[in-house]
């Protein structure tokens, strides 16, 4: 869809899109129509240099990716599917409260710039290679919850000619007493990023089935060009 100032409304669209992509416009603000859309399960905004804020969107919404908006520094709004993925890459206005929603919503994963892990990822480990975490001050249940940050950077060739770039992230969970017991990385997620992408945060949740209060967590990236520089773990 090619930006158009006087289009204020399409009301045969609210139920029918499902997915929309907006790119390079002088949008400054997300139009009525696309907040009202009840069906869309896709928004992807591209290029928007002029956006300043997201307003609230439906919860209908699963996909959201938000990519080299530079104005854009608010998220007037939540997200209430956890089942929603958010993509924020090379927003580096975001301001602290739009950081905060982004790490602290319940999503199936979630990507913004970022320089560091914030603090309140409990259990932490700066290497660029998976490293051990131990969890050893308190007895877990039998399915744990985790939430883990990871810190990806670029180290690859910038005038690369790709435009996208595809990203797996994989964990794997030991347990104290069975470290002599191969355990495979599991797959986490899986998304694709621009290849301009240079220090981002990867937010995911995930489970476990342990049986032991001191577990050792790795991680690792599927592509050769994204290092981990530094990651942390927080127990839900």
């Amino acid at each position: 869809m090619s930006y158009n100032e006087n289009l204020k409304e399409l009301p045969h669209a609210l139920g029918i899109i499902t997915t929309l992509y907006i790119k390079n416009t002088e949008m400054r603000e997300i139009p009525l129509w696309v907040k009202k859309s009840s069906c869309l399960r896709e928004l992807k905004l591209i290029g928007c240099k002029k956006l300043v804020s997201l307003p609230q969107l439906s919860d209908s919404l699963l996909y959201l990716e938000v990519e080299n908006c530079e104005s854009l520094e608010r998220l007037d709004c939540s997200f209430n599917n956890p089942k929603i993925s958010l993509k924020f890459f090379n927003c580096f206005k975001l301001n602290k409260e739009a950081r905060d929603l982004i790490i602290q919503t319940n999503t199936n994963y979630a990507v913004l710039p970022s320089r560091e892990v914030p603090a309140n990822f409990t259990y932490r480990a700066n290497t660029r290679s998976s490293m051990t975490i131990s969890f050893n001050q308190r007895a877990l249940s039998t399915t744990s919850r985790f939430k883990a940050c990871i810190f990806l950077v670029y180290r690859g060739d910038k005038e690369e000619e790709a435009n996208v770039r595809e990203i797996t992230i994989y964990y794997r969970i030991e347990e104290k007493h069975s470290l002599d017991v191969f355990v495979p990385y599991r797959h986490a997620k899986y998304f694709t990023a621009p290849s301009t992408l240079t220090k981002h945060l990867f937010i995911f949740e995930f489970e476990a089935d342990v049986t032991s209060n001191e577990l050792f967590f790795h991680f690792k990236t599927g592509c050769e060009e994204v290092l981990i520089e530094d990651y942390g773990v927080l127990q839900l």
